[in-house]
């Protein structure tokens, strides 16, 4: 991500065999969040990410999840997904 451009990450969920919901994602390696909820494990990637990009690229990022306004939610195998934002960076809200 350089200036104000945003960065696209797509974060899979899958299920582990104890029953786990892990979230990972080839766009920003080492995302893992992991929990027994899924969608408490939708709820926690924005801070996972945002804490990854301080700690790896000393950026300050904001994490938003992305959606389709009109359109369905996911199916719960497709990759969900999110963008990191500069920090003072104005995202426009859909209702």
């Amino acid at each position: 991500m350089t200036g104000s451009q945003a960065h696209l990450i797509a974060v899979a969920i899958r299920r582990d065999e104890s029953g786990w919901f892990i979230a990972t994602s080839a766009d920003c390696p080492g995302l893992v969040v992991s929990h027994p909820d899924r969608q408490r494990v939708v709820d926690l990637v924005p801070e996972a990410i945002e804490l990854l990009y301080e700690a790896r690229r000393h950026r300050r990022v904001r994490v938003v999840r992305l959606s389709r306004p009109g359109h369905p939610p996911s199916a719960p195998e497709d990759p969900v997904p999110f963008a990191a934002l500069p920090e003072d960076t104005t995202v426009a809200r859909t209702r």
